[in-house]
């Protein structure tokens, strides 16, 4: 998934009417603007360095690295990471940067819709990268600098506890459990996802929390894709 950095939106002017009198103004919304994670950058050959916040403001994730620096020529981009992924998985989300430039800020609105994008805690670190066409990480990408995030967000769904309530029409798949609790979910033929999550005792919603990796496409189809493995523990999402 690859989404454009985020920039400035031009105003319209506004519309001349035929009032007598100009309507009452609307007061301002106060917005809240709360840090919930930080980082630094960090680079094998100390070419790049560079201070990462990510706020949220009013539900909405905005990423700010500041004092960007780098001794690398050409356009960067932004990767957020997973514990599993790397600049060359399909899993980290990349937003294109302007051209390297001393001292200069990079920013970034993360995606809203997913519920998945209500907690991006499950990205553990940032990494900033370039184009690579020859391949030296197995991509035409190459990481530049990274830097582990530290998150201070709150659960937005503390009670979240899956429980499995037994195998039914619809969710006969295997489940995988820690000391009693279900932690994975091995989905079998003629699954679907509305069952899966009733067999939890969760919302689809729940579902496609517990595993942000998987976009709101997946969940549209009614039939779950047999072999594939769905998250239930929310402390590894």
């Amino acid at each position: 998934m690859t989404v454009a950095l985020a920039g400035c939106t031009a105003l319209t002017p506004a519309e001349h009417t035929s009032a007598a009198h100009p309507a009452p103004a609307t007061k301002a919304v106060a917005t809240t603007s709360v840090t919930v994670a930080t980082g630094t950058l960090t680079s094998p050959d100390h070419a790049t360095t560079g201070s990462v916040k990510i706020e949220k403001t009013d539900g909405l994730f905005s990423i700010t690295v500041s004092n960007f620096a780098t001794r690398h020529q050409g356009q960067v981009l932004l990767l957020l990471n997973e514990q599993e992924t790397s600049v060359c998985d399909l899993a980290a989300y990349a937003w294109i940067g302007p051209g390297a430039a001393p001292e200069s800020i990079l920013t970034a609105l993360l995606p809203s819709g997913p519920p998945g994008w209500t907690d991006p805690s499950n990205f553990v670190a940032l990494t900033i990268a370039q184009n690579d066409p020859a391949g030296t990480e197995g991509c035409d990408l190459k990481g530049i600098a990274t830097a582990p995030l530290t998150w201070t967000l709150a659960n937005p769904r503390p009670s979240l506890r899956p429980t499995d309530f037994g195998a039914r029409s619809g969710a006969r798949g295997v489940v995988t459990s820690n000391s009693g609790v279900p932690a994975s979910y091995l989905v079998a033929v003629d699954d679907t996802y509305t069952d899966i999550a009733a067999r939890f005792g969760i919302s689809i919603d729940d579902l496609e929390y517990l595993n942000p990796g998987w976009t709101q496409a997946d969940y549209a189809h009614p039939g779950a894709i047999s072999g594939t493995h769905l998250n239930l523990d929310p402390a590894k999402r």
